[in-house]
């Protein structure tokens, strides 16, 4: 392969010991060395000239949790969005239905709504997605992903009626008549979705390549992406995968975070496809943790919390796994080497995985197995020194602060509010944490992220000042989250992360230098070119 110098622009390497470079040479997918720009080209006759024109060269950003097949999906079905009413989703769909034409009676899926950003604030009903179409099945995905609204019609379907008992660690929400309302969370999902028709392997590919590419424009050359839960079965999506990536359709590298919900199930694996997989595609393609799915959402109300909700009662939120039942998961992870990314966002959750964390490397001590804990939201400090004190790491999403800074307060009180989305307070204690979007529960862009870990401020500037100010990142942290925090996070940072030596090509050219810019600036920062794997291209190629 031909061998390339970047030069003439900034260069941020991310390697805190040469943090900045005049040129860096490139062959074979990797990095030969940076340096001085006479030195290299003096090393390197050969090799062709890169001019960055005076712009900015870093390392690609690496989502470190998200769900591609569901973000192919929301760019290819009902994009709910940014809806400011029912009425809007209605229009959608119903623009959706004209401009589709599916058959009648088929299933329509859209994702995206978000309750809190409704002119009044509540969940759709049956009653209402009844009001937008009687004559398909609708499964409106709150933005979440941790809600369906759907309605009458897709009930009958699945066969849900107020006789329906409520699966264990899911909610069939109810009317006052005792009726189910149309409201399904967690794992009552399921009962929805093994109803939809499956779509094939050659529908996931357009889906995966789709999201990938969408990544790859907004600056991400790394996703870290939860898939094998929503496509199907894994083996689909593995195949998928390979398929793309031998078809030179597969834009950024993957890391695929593997979920299964039961013990039996991941024993099937293990003891079948995982031997095979160990090694991954190339490196373009590797399987690393394994995915828990422990609570839901703080905006669903089904996030798992040590006290119970503000005005709720006794309810404290969902708890999908028992105690008992996580630690045997976990156990054969553990024991097979294979790190754990638990999501958890109520403090009552966190606390039973650390306890579980805890509690394995008691019994079988491993030192640098990296468990973490996706979302980490709602803390206190000592939770925190906790997690800290037995190496956990944390995914954590600067975007989410743009959105529930509006109900946190409402949900769990002031005191608990002000501890929690504590990024500033983990990287003081020490606690490895990765950025990423969870996308398509925010956008994919992770600028808007990192501007919202500086600001702590939704893209309107609210609220004034910032929330839990106390908390706000200096761009540089907030940069290193999104490149070195993440490699390390997914235990890659010998290979991607920085721009050194012998790591992989993957980096991106701005238009402009993000440490030298206001942080209101972030989300206006343009991506020029892309590196995965030493391949440039530019945003719109």
């Amino acid at each position: 392969m031909k061998k390339t110098i970047f030069c003439n622009g900034t260069i941020l390497t991310m390697d805190s010991n040469e943090p900045k470079a005049e040129a860096v040479v490139v062959e074979g997918g990797k990095i030969l060395e940076k340096g001085g720009f006479d030195k290299l080209t003096s090393c390197h006759p050969d090799a062709e000239i890169f001019d960055l024109q005076g712009k900015t060269m870093m390392p690609g950003l690496n989502d470190s949790h998200c769900h591609m097949v569901n973000l192919g999906l929301t760019l290819t079905t009902v994009n709910l969005k940014g809806a400011k009413s029912i009425g809007e989703i209605g229009r959608r769909v119903n623009e959706f239905i004209k401009k589709t034409k599916p058959e009648k009676g088929s299933w329509i899926w859209g994702r995206g709504w978000h309750d809190t950003d409704f002119e009044i604030q509540r969940m759709p009903t049956k009653e209402d997605l009844d009001g937008i179409t009687t004559d398909y099945p609708l499964a409106l995905m709150r933005s979440c992903g941790h809600v369906y609204a759907v309605n009458t019609k897709a009930l009958e379907l699945a066969g849900i009626t107020e006789d329906t008992p409520e699966p264990p660690g899911g909610e069939i929400r109810r009317n006052e008549k005792g009726e189910p309302s149309g409201i399904l969370t967690e794992n009552a999902i399921f009962l929805i979705n093994k109803k939809i028709p499956q779509f094939n392997k050659d529908r996931l590919k357009e889906i995966l390549s789709t999201a990938c590419e969408e990544a790859r424009k907004n600056g991400v050359t790394t996703v870290q992406s939860e898939d094998f839960k929503t496509a199907g079965g894994y083996k689909q999506v593995i195949k998928a995968y390979r398929e793309l990536l031998e078809e030179g359709r597969l834009p950024v590298r993957v890391d695929e975070q593997m979920y299964f919900e039961s013990a039996d199930k991941l024993l099937e694996f293990l003891q079948g496809d995982y031997e095979q997989l160990k090694k991954g595609f190339d490196d373009m393609v590797t399987f690393g943790p394994l995915k828990i799915l422990l609570d839901g959402s703080l905006g669903g109300k089904t996030a798992y919390m040590k006290k119970p909700y503000i005005g709720e009662g006794d309810y404290r939120g969902v708890l999908i796994h028992q105690p008992e039942e996580l630690y045997e998961l976990m156990e054969i992870a553990h024991k097979n080497g294979i790190q754990v990314a638990c999501h958890a966002i109520g403090d009552g959750a966190i606390q039973l995985f650390t306890d579980t964390v805890e509690r394995l490397q008691k019994k079988l001590p491993k030192k640098d197995i990296r468990h973490r804990v996706i979302h980490c939201q709602i803390t206190d400090h000592k939770l925190l020194e906790r997690i800290a004190g037995l190496n956990i790491c944390v995914d954590a999403q600067p975007s989410f602060v743009s959105t529930d800074y509006k109900i946190v307060e409402d949900r769990v009180g002031k005191e608990k509010a002000r501890t929690s989305y504590a990024w500033k307070t983990m990287l003081g204690l020490g606690i490895p944490v990765g950025f990423g979007s969870d996308c398509p529960v925010e956008n994919i862009d992770p600028f808007a992220g990192l501007y919202a870990a500086v600001t702590r401020m939704d893209l309107d500037g609210n609220p004034e000042g910032g929330w839990n100010p106390q908390e706000k990142l200096t761009i540089e942290e907030a940069l290193r989250m999104y490149t070195m925090g993440s490699a390390y996070v997914c235990r890659k940072e010998h290979k991607i992360g920085s721009i050194e030596a012998g790591k992989y090509a993957d980096m991106i050219v701005l238009d402009k230098n993000p440490l030298e810019i206001k942080a209101e600036e972030l989300p206006k920062l343009k991506v020029l070119y892309t590196v995965v794997n030493g391949i440039v291209r530019g945003v719109n190629c």
